[in-house]
């Protein structure tokens, strides 16, 4: 089961370096246009131009900040190390799902919904047992396994 948690593991990395990189890439465009925009323009215009790119740019850092953050979460993440309760880096299967605890990361493979600790439904299983049940938003969640 090592080698699925693995698996889970890495789709959870090479999505957020997807997202590292495409945060990366429209800061570069954004820098680009700036430095296009400064070259062709003049006058108050030019100026609300430049101060408008210059706050994409701010907001884009600010992005990319936390998903490199994200990423460090993950980074923290041990896929060889077996878990007996729900908490990072555990695959769960329940009777409504089966999430890998690590990053919000949406649908990964093998039917498997990436989430976050911090999510509502990562803070209802927090630290259950197999065999054990929680509720969300009506729907019961027992624990049939956790690897």
């Amino acid at each position: 089961m090592n080698e699925l948690k693995k698996q889970l593991y890495k789709s959870c990395l090479d999505s957020i370096n997807r997202r590292i990189n495409t945060a990366r890439e429209a800061m570069l465009e954004a820098q680009e246009a700036a430095n296009e925009d400064d070259k062709s323009s003049a006058g108050d215009k030019h100026e609300t131009s430049l101060a408008m790119i210059q706050l994409e740019v701010e907001n884009m850092a600010k992005n990319l900040k936390e998903v490199e953050n994200i990423k460090a979460v993950l980074l923290g993440i041990n896929p060889d190390k077996p878990n007996t309760i729900v908490g990072p880096g555990a695959a769960v299967e329940t009777s409504n799902g089966k999430f890998y605890i690590a990053i919000a990361a949406g649908k990964i493979d093998h039917d498997y919904f990436a989430i976050s600790m911090s999510s509502p439904i990562g803070q209802v299983l927090k630290g259950l047992k197999e065999g054990e049940k929680a509720e969300f938003n009506g729907k019961e969640f027992k624990i049939l396994s956790i690897t």
